[in-house]
């Protein structure tokens, strides 16, 4: 079953052009009359109705919504789902440094559930607006790292702050995908991803 990841950003489109970003507080599968728990803003609570963005692990799907007051958004879903490409989804190699600590659950000491965090400073070797892959320092890094908080390019022209999903993680290679980044920052990586995917093209005369 298609799903919405816990803390996955939505964004909720009127039909006249106005959109606002939500926040998934759960996880929750993509249902007809199936209700995701959000945090929605003012905005969102203004436009009630509408269609909904919705990330998965398969991609961007849009499905007819309606949020209710409390920040409950219930789905239509009338139609088998169909993940879509994104442009924020194209992916560069990209060279930028990042720092920032993970967070690991640990049973040891009997006392389960213990979020530990291990600070870690690496490399990107590609990015896209909805994820990367990095090598990361110290490469031991135990595999039930789930979470990570990490600043990107910090000494660069703009630094992306981001809290990072693990997709895999083997021998400090990271694989992960954004849960929380801002819309600006977001956009500020698809245009860069597009800068180098440009300046890699051939040129012919």
């Amino acid at each position: 079953m298609i799903s919405v990841p816990a803390r996955g950003r939505l964004v909720l489109r009127a039909s006249n052009g106005r959109s606002a970003e939500l926040r998934a507080l759960t996880a929750a599968p993509i249902t007809d009359l199936g209700v995701i728990p959000v945090l929605a803003s003012q905005l969102a609570l203004a436009i009630g109705e509408g269609t909904a963005e919705l990330p998965t692990e398969h991609g961007l799907v849009c499905v007819p919504a309606r949020l209710h007051a409390g920040g409950r958004l219930e789905l239509s879903v009338s139609e088998p789902l169909r993940p879509l490409q994104r442009r924020a989804d194209v992916r560069a190699q990209m060279d930028l440094p990042l720092r920032g600590t993970a967070s690991t659950r640990t049973g040891r000491g009997g006392l389960f559930g213990l979020v530990q965090r291990t600070e870690f400073v690496g490399r990107t070797l590609d990015v896209s607006a909805g994820g990367l892959r990095a090598r990361l320092e110290p490469s031991e890094l135990t595999d039930d790292a789930h979470e990570f908080y990490v600043e990107l390019d910090g000494s660069g022209p703009r630094p992306v702050g981001a809290v990072l999903e693990a997709v895999a993680l083997r021998s400090g290679l990271l694989q992960a995908r954004f849960v929380v980044i801002s819309a600006a920052d977001r956009e500020y990586l698809v245009r860069r991803v597009f800068e180098v995917r440009r300046s890699a093209e051939p040129l012919w005369h």
